[in-house]
């Protein structure tokens, strides 16, 4: 039973576009995936089955263990087999066999593509983490046969040379692990784009259940998209990092017969590599953001989506003035808070390469243009609207009060005589209040 219910979420992970990398798609099922024929005669089988018992119900839950082709299939049977734990949870395998070959063939193909395309890029992920790890150990023992030679060095310039050596070995190391760590950041953030297609499929099929409120549906997604606003705010937040560099030569002064070719070599491609370290760490806390920014704002769309789905009890609390609904706002104006800190440092930043090379990098330049487009495109109607706001406010009382104000013999009777309308006095309020919030 364990075993037919693991093979059972395998194939649902595999639909939500999360199947574990490790597991090959066509273990999960009794026909290649690619054989066409097959594959029909196999949903064909598949839904017989299913069609002869609608109203049983498969066993679901959690387990561990294994998978693989074949698995059976549940054939007649009477009440009895209905209770029989073996035959409920392969009948539940089949269901969900069903809904995975009953999809167009294109969608079979795109999640397929989806799974190998996730497999082929953790694998990358894998090979750049494993290259640093080996890195740093390999700059480890070099250290430390530096050390030991300088330990037996038989003058004062060779055991300075070779303790410079080990110096700037130590920083190698640092390096190597600055690399393993962006690495493993990279790998963090492919995740983060997994997780929201899988939000996305799961938000699209809840949409499409009449009937059904999605509050825990609508409380995980909520807690996902508070957790992505916080990291993307320590992104945002954080230094830039600090990339380890040899620094000044502390051999400038020795004799020129003393060989310090290996110090040299090592130096040069120690700044070399310091360099790359750096345009890479800027670029991938540069997509970190971008990403983060993305994500949080997709999540939010979705969140979005899903209020109608809500019971009338938990979208009264979320969109009212109680405590739900205080806490939804401070979350949404954190969220315009930090598009805002997003779009400032994109800026200056497409200001600084500006200033350092003269000319916008790439796809920096199109992003910089179009924020200070939008900067600039807010603080002119800010400026149009200060002008003008007195007049239009007023012109505008004028006309809503010029029916009220009339009496039936045609003449007009004072202004302070008249009832003012609700919208008439929201007006004079915001007239009242607009240079103080504008300021």
């Amino acid at each position: 039973v364990a075993s037919l219910r693991t093979v059972g979420e395998r194939i649902t992970a595999l639909l939500d576009g999360k199947l574990a990398l490790d597991i090959d798609p066509d273990t999960l099922f009794a026909v290649p995936l690619d054989d066409r024929v097959a594959v029909e005669m196999e949903r064909k089988r598949l839904a017989a089955i299913v069609a002869a018992f609608p109203s049983a119900e498969g066993g679901g839950g959690t387990a561990a263990g294994g998978g693989g082709h074949g698995g059976g299939s549940p054939g007649g049977g009477g009440g009895g087999a209905m209770e029989d734990p073996v035959w409920r949870a392969r009948l539940e395998l089949d269901r969900r066999r069903l809904t995975f070959l009953s999809l167009p063939a294109e969608d079979r193909a795109r999640l397929l593509a989806e799974h190998e395309r996730r497999r082929a890029e953790a694998e990358a992920s894998q090979d750049v983490a494993e290259q640093a790890a080996k890195e740093v150990e390999t700059a480890e023992a070099k250290r430390l046969e530096a050390l030991a030679k300088a330990q037996a060095a038989r003058s004062e310039a060779e055991r300075l040379v070779a303790e410079e050596l080990a110096r700037l070995l130590a920083v190698d190391r640092q390096q190597a692990e600055l690399k393993q760590s962006m690495a493993a950041r990279q790998q963090a953030l492919d995740a983060q784009g997994e997780a929201v297609l899988v939000w996305r499929r799961r938000a699209s099929e809840a949409l499409t259940t009449i009937g059904v409120a999605q509050d825990e549906l609508y409380d995980a997604l909520r807690r996902d998209l508070k957790a992505a606003r916080a990291e993307l705010s320590t992104v945002l937040t954080a230094p830039a990092v600090e990339v380890p560099s040899p620094g000044p030569d502390p051999l400038v002064e020795l004799a020129a017969e003393i060989d310090r070719s290996a110090v040299d070599a090592k130096r040069a491609e120690l700044l070399d590599h310091a360099n790359n370290l750096g345009l890479a760490a800027r670029a991938l806390r540069q997509e970190e953001a971008r990403r983060g920014i993305e994500r949080m704002e997709e999540l939010n769309r979705l969140r979005l989506q899903l209020l109608p789905s809500l019971s009338e009890d938990k979208r009264d609390a979320v969109t009212g003035f109680g405590a739900p609904g205080r806490d939804q706002a401070a979350s949404e104006g954190f969220q315009v808070t930090l598009t805002l800190r997003y779009h400032v440092q994109a800026a200056t930043q497409w200001l600084q390469s500006l200033r350092k090379t003269g000319c916008p990098e790439g796809d920096s330049a199109l992003l910089g243009t179009w924020v200070i487009l939008q900067w600039l495109t807010l603080a002119g109607a800010l400026w149009w609207w200060r002008k003008r706001a007195d007049r239009l406010i007023t012109t505008l009382r004028e006309h809503l009060n010029q029916d009220r104000t009339s009496t039936t013999t045609g003449r007009r009777a004072p202004t302070a005589l008249v009832d003012r309308s609700p919208v008439d006095r929201m007006l004079a309020l915001l007239l009242r209040v607009r240079s103080p919030l504008e300021l």
